[in-house]
């Protein structure tokens, strides 16, 4: 099995318990799944690793198909959902380059919320974005995650008092154009991080037409640690204007994942 693989293996029940924590990144995502999405959607959630996502979207009364490279995620979704009384139609392993036991053109939105930036090889990112698009039927909506070049600086500074906030590379990493990381137990598994303006010439290419990008943490990024301990109502406040601005500039810029938007032609 791989690194990433074998990474999330052992971390399905930190990776879960991660969006409690990313709360905001969460929330925002969610909501911009449901702006696009239609009411009744039949979803595949590439990379859905533990299944928050695809749990809350069964939930919602979507129909969600989970695919997740790592055995341990998919097993732990499937748990998860049962404790939970919540549907997923389907929850297998499978790797996002590879999606051809997939049926083709039958569902309205794929989550790629993960994969895309495991994959260090542009050439690999193109075929896992081909694959995805194949999956979809016209005017199917695919929302893909990248890590900005800023975020291991943004997780350092939230976090000055964990070991794994000393962030190897984080200084070369700031502000280039991409970084990759390689495993070495510190910081993260491999993965690569890129710069605001090159994941949007990079997506460019895509065999999709743009429909929007947006930051998942938007402007309250570095703030969501104090909004999450907040009383309900200013958190949903919060929340409210980090949706109504997550596609701004500033939105985008700052924040840790980045979300490109398309849809089939």
């Amino acid at each position: 099995m791989s690194a990433v693989g074998r990474y999330y293996d052992e971390r399905a029940s930190v990776e879960w318990a991660r969006l409690d924590e990313a709360w905001l990144e969460f929330a925002v995502t969610m909501a911009m799944i449901e702006r696009f999405a239609p009411e009744r959607a039949e979803v595949l959630d590439v990379g859905g690793g533990p299944g928050r996502y695809a749990i809350e979207l069964a939930r919602r009364g979507h129909t969600v198909d989970l695919v997740d490279l790592s055995a341990g995620c998919v097993a732990f979704a499937e748990q998860q959902a049962a404790e939970q009384g919540v549907a997923l139609r389907s929850a297998r392993c499978g790797d996002a380059r590879h999606l051809e036991t997939i049926t083709p053109g039958g569902y309205d939105v794929a989550l790629v919320l993960g994969p895309l930036y495991h994959l260090v090889a542009r050439a690999e990112r193109e075929r896992a974005i081909e694959a995805v698009r194949a999956t979809l039927r016209p005017g199917g909506v695919a929302f893909f995650a990248m890590l900005s070049t800023y975020a291991p600086a943004y997780f350092a500074m939230r976090n000055l008092d964990r070991s794994t906030a000393s962030g190897a590379g984080l200084s070369e990493s700031i502000g280039a154009r991409h970084h990759v990381v390689r495993p070495d137990g510190r910081f993260f598994t491999e993965s690569i991080f890129m710069h605001p303006e090159a994941i949007a010439e990079e997506m460019a290419a895509a065999p999709l037409d743009h429909v929007t990008t947006f930051g998942a943490e938007s402007i309250f990024a570095q703030s969501q640690d104090r909004l999450r301990a907040s009383e309900p109502a200013i958190r949903s406040r919060a929340l409210s204007i980090a949706v109504d601005h997550c596609e701004d500039v500033a939105g985008v810029a700052g924040s840790e994942h980045i979300v490109w938007v398309g849809r089939t032609r």
